[in-house]
């Protein structure tokens, strides 16, 4: 038996192997995929991919898709999300890390 097949039939009987957030969520909430995806309005093969996450083109899915699973499962967003929603993401390496302070801010000469 293949290691891939191996846990393939892990996550079978212990829907904890391998799974994303998302799955989880979604398996301890009783709701089978098709389910999940007419709920959130999603198509089913779109909710698919959401959940297996890493590795395909939603490893970063648009934050419409997680706000609708978590409404529908009634958890936090963090629950369901594959990234911690904490921490900075490096999409340029000249953002390396977060500002500092608020000088970045531009501001209105018509404060109050």
């Amino acid at each position: 038996m293949s290691e891939q097949e191996r846990k393939r039939g892990q996550r079978r009987t212990n829907p904890t192997v391998d799974r994303s957030r998302l799955a989880g969520a979604r398996i301890a909430g009783g709701i089978d995929q098709k389910t999940m995806a007419e709920l959130t309005g999603i198509p089913l093969t779109t909710y698919q991919r959401l959940e297996r996450g890493k590795g395909n083109d939603l490893d970063n899915p648009p934050i419409r898709y997680l706000i609708n699973c978590a409404l529908v499962l009634q958890v936090d967003i963090e629950d369901v999300s594959p990234v911690a929603l904490d921490e900075w993401t490096v999409f340029d390496e000249r953002a390396q890390a977060p500002p500092v302070g608020d000088d970045h801010i531009k501001r209105s000469r018509w404060e109050w």
